[in-house]
């Protein structure tokens, strides 16, 4: 059995559970190897399996998801709004989506792509007349402005203005960086997971929609 001075923190648990499973499935592999050749050893088998389970125990972790899981993935995105509302108030007249759209356009900018209303639309699957809206919203705010591609006239790009980089810098630099100190403590790693099993879950909600409504 693992103890739990072993694992110090929730990544260093995952990882130790990783490579334990790792060698424990080699090893299984190995004694289903053997059965083919009529060397079936059974203890080392259960050995195995039963292994298995009691590493996943001891690093708190679960191969399967069950009931009571997925109410407290439910939970935690309560407690995720919770954490968004309790950020700073913006300035009158603007809105979270504001700062979201400036960041999605500096980001694909910075990647060398010219940024069509379609393009945040698809990186933050909204749907487009919500997101067109908002736009003509920042657009007659100052905040982004269109201009037509040289190529072909009828497609907008979307650029932002220099009071829309006023106002994306400053909450970086007042809320982001302000908060980094504070969330050392969470690894990239860790972050990258939450991150990509709220995605998941959002993609599994958006599916069985209408299922679910039934």
């Amino acid at each position: 059995m693992l103890s739990g001075s072993e694992f110090k923190t929730d990544s260093e648990r995952c990882k130790n559970y990783s490579g334990f499973l790792l060698w424990r499935k080699t090893d299984l592999a190995f004694a289903v190897s053997q059965a083919s050749q009529g060397s079936w050893d059974r203890r080392a088998e259960l050995d195995v399996r039963l292994a298995i389970p009691s590493a996943q125990s001891a690093c708190g972790m679960e191969d399967f998801m069950t009931i009571e899981l997925i109410k407290r993935l439910l939970d935690a995105c309560y407690e995720a709004k919770r954490i968004r509302d309790m950020l700073p108030p913006l300035p009158d007249g603007v809105t979270p989506s504001y700062i979201h759209f400036l960041d999605v356009i500096e980001q694909m900018e910075k990647n060398g792509t010219s940024v069509k209303v379609s393009d945040i639309s698809d990186a933050l699957n909204l749907p487009r007349p919500g997101v067109t809206r908002t736009v003509k919203e920042m657009e007659q705010k100052g905040y982004l402005t269109k201009k037509p591609s040289e190529e072909d006239a009828r497609i907008l790009y979307l650029f932002i203005t220099d009071e829309g980089k006023k106002l994306s810098a400053k909450y970086n630099e007042q809320v982001f960086s302000a908060l980094l100190p504070d969330l050392e403590a969470i690894s990239g790693e860790d972050a990258e997971c939450t991150i990509r099993t709220i995605e998941r879950f959002y993609r599994v909600m958006c599916e069985r929609r209408n299922d679910l409504d039934k």
